[in-house]
Order: structure tokens, then sequence, then C-alpha cells
């Protein structure tokens, strides 16, 4: 398969997904809680959509290498944010009371956790200590740490209801990007 680099993207996957890039050097990120961030490029037309992953044949044969992948991945990301590819809701009182942001409708919507620039975007909606829940591929919760108790159980069933289900386990959103949560933070 010729890919595209301008159409590789990041892809947030459980750590078992297939990993194409076969050698040590050239691993899945892992981001923690059973999650890494696997290499993709989406084949077919937008209703039947196959993402096929991107392996070092691939990288190879258009001549780049593992970090340079991951900085187009990421560049495709940021222009299918700002094109509007992935529904972002802002909820001033969310379901815990507090500022949530919401990213679904799209398959890039968990993945949007990994996004450059991200942590800056939500300080200004959600606060400084920004909490974030992946239960699925088609989702992503963004709130304060203080929401934690309260959106654990909407975390929890849209986890158990997924087609693709990641994990109930909660990141915290930093500048460098998300690092796992202590379990416990969430009580």
């Amino acid at each position: 398969m010729q890919i595209d680099v301008d159409q590789i993207y990041p892809y947030l996957v459980p750590e078992d997904y297939p990993d194409a890039l076969s050698t040590g050097a050239q691993a899945q990120r892992q981001i923690g809680h059973g999650l890494s961030v696997a290499l993709v490029a989406p084949t077919g037309p937008p209703d039947a959509l196959i993402l096929a992953a991107v392996g070092a044949e691939q990288l190879a044969t258009v001549r780049i290498d593992l970090p340079t992948a991951y900085a187009h991945a990421d560049r495709a990301l940021s222009r299918s944010l700002s094109a509007g590819r992935v529904a972002m809701e802002f909820f001033e009182r969310g379901p815990a009371g507090a500022p949530t942001v919401v990213m679904s409708g799209s398959w890039l919507a968990a993945t949007t956790l990994v996004a450059s620039g991200l942590h800056e975007r939500m300080v200004r909606l959600v606060g400084d200590d920004i909490v974030a829940a992946v239960p699925h591929r088609d989702l992503l919760f963004l709130f304060g740490a203080d929401s934690c108790a309260g959106m654990g159980e909407i975390i929890e069933a849209e986890y158990r209801t997924a087609r693709k289900p990641l994990t109930t386990k909660l990141f915290t959103l930093g500048p460098d990007g998300p690092a796992p949560r202590p379990w416990l933070s969430r009580s």
C-alpha cells in the first residue's frame, strides 16, 4: 500500500492493537492505562472508511522516519480539528455540574487527547487541572478535577456500550500531553 504522508494520522488504540511498526525502535507510543498511539492511513469513502496500519515498510517507501511520521500525523490531526471533523461541544454545567468539553462524531475523537496545543485550548474552558477520559474511540471527555466523581458513572456507561472501547481510567492533560491519572483520583 502506497501512503500519502499528509494522510497519516495518529490513532488511539489498546496496547494489544496489531503493531505494524514491528521493531522495538518503532513501537507505538504508549500513553498509559493500556493505551498507545498507532499510525494509520484512512482509505475508502467516508461512509465506509477503513483504517490501514502504517508500518515500517510504508515509511521506508516514502523515505520518512518514525518521528517525522508522527509529526505528519499530528499535523493531519490538527487540520482535521480545524476543519471541524471532530465535533466539540462545551457545556458550562456538564453532567457533574461543572464545565465539560465533549469531543465526538469521528473516529478521531478519542485521539484528540494527543493533539498538540489541546491543553492550552482547554485551560480557558475547564481550568488548569484538566482531566480526560476516553471510554471509546468516538468520544473524549475533558473536565476539571473536581468533576471526577460525578463523571465516573457516565464514563463507565459509555465504555460498557461501546463498539470500540478503550478505557475507564482517567488521564491528566498537561502542556506536554496526557499522563495517567491515579485510579483513586476518581473517587
